[in-house]
């Protein structure tokens, strides 16, 4: 496993056991897979997240469609960061750990899933806008969609937050 990959996932490369038998999956995933940090630096993502969407909308109020572009690109750079650390580290661990637990699992999975569709609908506004461009005429549709997306990721970290999040902190 390369740097880049043992940096998402927080895995180190892990010795054998002091008997000398190699580690288990088991061993892994509690000696490296869980993070007791995780967690407080996913929330932070999204308040970062949601400072930066207000930072938009705020723009947006002022008129000043030349900037909203770029802040989009950072938006989305951001979030593709947030996701990565969420796929690799967050649902891994719980797809690996609630293996045999199926509601849990289950819900873990819908959460996931859901989080892809709203990503993918993220990224399209994104990029729909970024390409079309904001301005005088344009920026009540794009205040519609703005809306629309925020709050389908305001709802999103919200439930995240509440009911998958606490999931994770249980299984320390």
């Amino acid at each position: 496993m390369g740097w880049f990959s043992r940096m998402l996932s927080g895995r180190q490369t892990q010795p054998a056991r002091v008997d000398g038998s190699p580690r288990s999956s088991e061993d892994r995933i509690h000696s490296n897979g869980y993070d007791p940090v995780l967690i407080s630096g996913l929330k932070s993502d999204h308040r970062d997240l949601l400072e930066l969407f207000t930072e938009v909308s705020r723009t947006l109020e002022n008129g000043n469609y030349e900037a909203i572009p770029s802040m989009l690109v950072a938006f989305k750079t951001r979030l593709e960061g947030h996701l990565l650390a969420e796929n690799y580290r967050f649902y891994s661990y719980l797809e690996e750990t609630l293996s045999r637990d199926s509601e849990n699992a289950d819900l873990m999975r819908d959460f996931r899933k859901e989080m892809n569709t709203i990503a993918r609908r993220v990224v399209h506004f994104i990029k729909q806008w970024e390409q079309s461009g904001i301005n005088e005429a344009s920026a009540p549709h794009f205040r519609r969609d703005l809306v629309q997306v925020g709050a389908s990721l305001k709802q999103r970290i919200d439930r995240e937050e509440q009911s998958l999040y606490p999931l994770y902190t249980r299984m320390s």
